[in-house]
């Protein structure tokens, strides 16, 4: 990063913690952000306080705070993975950990966003504000979530080369949180399938051991899935897109006006979806990823952020803090239309991420305003329609990713 970009990154990055921050002080965040009130005040950074608590209280050597956690001010139950009680908790300076690493962590965040831009075109700083101040965005920093973290970690894992850091990094942030084990996915693309083969069957026998080391907190954990676990406009899953499909499904009987509100949706996300095949079709006719390298961070950030929210998607019901995982895509697709490779396919992709995290950002203040709240299954099909959409965009160029990368290497090793 040069040193002028370097400069922009840093002002945007005060400018939009400036900004968040008064839309927290007052209160322009809630009740779009659900906040966290505990004696009649608004708590900030409630997710991270979840991870202090259970130190203090995992420290006093009394309590299993799996099962209980008194000194959480809602009394929640500890869900991450136990590497985290063995943080050292600083006790004489109580500003370090519930103030001071959170604003770091969301600082870093939001200059990590930035410098995904090269600020060359006035529309960057468009896109820029679009991405931070939609609701994923936000939630995830109001609440200080740990997704932050396990997004900077694959940040690092996207531009270290180092083979034991990278080893490190994927177990580190797979003995936090469980999806992170998908990071084990950039050892897909290298040089050498052997090599590919080995770095992945080490790195999940590592995880595998530690995470079997764990198996009574992961149960424990498991248990108590109902603090994870969303719904209503806040989620992210396929299970629940399906389960609302099932829904209006049998309410329609009636065959009234949201019959036609729906099927309306439902036939423009239809034309949506066989669009987005047929540009998909003609990445693989035209092999847009010829030139994927695992040596290129945003190479790398693509397939690492691609891989977590398929795996998440599909398999959990996820809080709407997973879809920041979304803009880690943006770098590779930025590269592709600089490169000059389809420019209408991957601003088609690019201006579809941004498109979904504004609507969704509306989407959430209709429902927690209470704005037409008779459409209230509207927002939500609308809402799960288009993560299902650009979830399967995201799956379908992850494909022809592998397919591309795999079949130049069969095709050389053939020609020798």
């Amino acid at each position: 990063m040069n040193k002028k970009k370097t400069i922009i990154c840093l002002v945007l990055s005060f400018l939009f913690t400036l900004i968040i921050s008064l839309l927290i002080v007052y209160k322009f965040l809630y009740p779009t952000v659900v906040p966290m009130i505990k004696n009649e005040s608004i708590n900030l950074f409630g997710d991270w306080s979840a991870v202090t608590s259970a130190i203090k209280c995992f420290n006093t050597g009394f309590y299993d705070v799996y099962l209980e956690n008194p000194c959480d001010k809602w009394g929640r139950k500890f869900v991450y993975g136990k590497i985290l009680l063995y943080l050292p908790l600083l006790e004489n300076n109580k500003y370090i950990y519930p103030v001071i690493i959170p604003l770091l962590f969301n600082f870093a965040f939001i200059f990590t966003i930035t410098s995904f831009f090269n600020y060359e075109k006035k529309s960057d700083y468009l896109f820029i504000t679009f991405i931070l101040l939609s609701f994923p965005i936000l939630l995830a920093i109001e609440r200080a979530n740990i997704d932050i973290f396990i997004f900077l970690l694959f940040f690092l894992l996207s531009i270290s080369n180092n083979f034991l850091i990278n080893h490190f990094i994927v177990l580190f942030a797979a003995l936090i949180k469980f999806y992170p084990i998908t990071s084990i996915s950039i050892f897909l693309f290298n040089q050498k399938i052997s090599k590919s083969i080995i770095n992945i069957l080490f790195s999940l026998l590592i995880i595998f051991l530690l995470l079997f080391l764990q198996k009574d907190e992961i149960i424990k954990i498991l248990e108590n899935k109902n603090q994870f676990t969303s719904h209503g406009i806040y989620n992210f899953s396929f299970q629940y897109f399906f389960s609302l499909i099932y829904k209006i499904q049998l309410s329609a009987q009636n065959m009234n006006l949201n019959f036609v509100k729906y099927t309306f949706v439902i036939l423009f996300l239809a034309i949506l979806t066989v669009k987005n095949y047929r540009r998909f079709k003609n990445s693989l006719i035209r092999n847009y990823y010829k030139n994927f390298s695992i040596t290129n961070y945003q190479d790398k950030l693509f397939i690492l952020c691609s891989t977590v929210l398929i795996f998440c998607y599909f398999l959990f019901d996820n809080y709407a803090y997973r879809e920041i995982f979304f803009v880690g895509l943006i770098p590779f697709l930025l590269k592709q239309i600089e490169n000059g490779i389809d420019k209408k396919y991957f601003n088609f992709f690019l201006n579809f991420i941004l498109i979904k995290l504004i609507i969704s950002t509306f989407l959430t203040i209709f429902v927690k305003e209470k704005i037409f709240y008779d459409f209230y299954l509207f927002y939500l099909l609308l809402k799960y329609f288009l993560d299902f959409i650009l979830v399967t965009m995201v799956s379908l160029n992850l494909i022809v990713i592998f397919y591309s990368f795999y079949n130049k290497k069969i095709l050389k090793k053939n020609n020798y």
